[in-house]
């Protein structure tokens, strides 16, 4: 109960967060894409920057390349 409270009042107060935090939980990118290891780390807007810039560059004939950069646009 005194938790449920906390993170009513932190929804509150937040109201976008827990939506976007759900979001980058259910959503990663996928495993067979090249992309190097530090860059995989959606929370940073560093490396969803420099995933728009270069994702096409190795990855341009992915099946799932458009969707992935249309996530990446809405992350930014």
């Amino acid at each position: 109960t005194m938790m449920r409270d906390k993170e009513h009042n932190l929804d509150h107060l937040f109201p976008d967060l827990k939506q976007d935090l759900n979001a980058l939980r259910i959503w990663h990118l996928p495993e067979d894409m090249e992309i190097p290891a530090n860059n995989r780390d959606l929370t940073s807007p560093r490396n969803v920057r420099w995933l728009l810039r270069n994702l096409r560059v190795r990855n341009s004939n992915h099946p799932c390349i458009d969707s992935v950069m249309n996530k990446l646009k809405t992350l930014l």
